[in-house]
């Protein structure tokens, strides 16, 4: 916890980050690294989609519903990955419109490409876009342009501890998003992190409503 009103930010250091091409591609984490062949994406960041992809197995659970968030408890584990660009994630999403798709997604993750190890760590994210591009459309935790920080003690990109353990003890934590006064709040435990302001959406997608709760 820093000085009276400022908060955390994480900071990426350049030398663990593991994605190819230049630093507008890491970004946008598709953008022009999407018009490469598959062999020279090895590294580079893959999105929490809300949708199907040949690159994603998952389980998931929906409800198709006019609402304004969601909350749940998501189970925290920290699953082995060996390459960079391997990921494991345990996430909520509020989304709407198919074409193309917008979303507020929170939960965990682990994905070396990002943060340059294979910790288990808490996550934000967004897209305006349907996942095409990022330059202010879309991205993870405070990346990219769009996510407001407001607490002073918890912020995306924290290392989450402990975790459960296979026969063992299990840990589990509290998310909710919500839409209040223009904005779609992130709450990490009983903290309220921060925030995407509804106006980075369009009318017929999050701005006003989402339609769909994803686990």
């Amino acid at each position: 916890q820093g000085p009276v009103g400022t908060v955390p930010v994480l900071r990426t250091d350049p030398n663990r980050i593991h994605a190819i091409g230049p630093v507008q591609d890491f970004l946008s984490k598709y953008g022009d690294a999407s018009s490469r062949p598959l062999e020279s994406l090895t590294d580079d960041p893959p999105q929490p989609q809300d949708g199907s992809s040949a690159n994603h197995f998952y389980a998931t659970s929906r409800q198709t519903v006019t609402n304004f968030g969601a909350d749940g408890f998501i189970n925290l584990w920290q699953p082995f990955a060996l390459f960079p660009r391997e990921m494991s994630i345990a996430q909520m999403s509020i989304s709407r419109a198919s074409f193309p798709i917008q979303t507020v997604e929170a939960g965990w993750h682990v994905l070396g490409s990002l943060y340059g190890d294979y910790s288990t760590r808490f996550f934000v994210f967004y897209t305006t876009t349907g996942y095409a591009s990022g330059g202010g459309l879309g991205g993870y935790n405070a990346v990219q342009l769009g996510w407001v920080q407001t607490s002073t003690t918890m912020f995306p990109g924290t290392i989450l501890s402990p975790v459960s353990v296979l026969g063992g003890a299990q840990y589990d934590f509290y998310v909710r998003v919500q839409l209040f006064s223009g904005n779609w709040w992130v709450q990490f435990q009983n903290e309220w992190v921060g925030y995407y302001p509804a106006s980075l959406f369009a009318p017929t997608g999050l701005q006003n409503q989402g339609a769909r709760a994803s686990f």
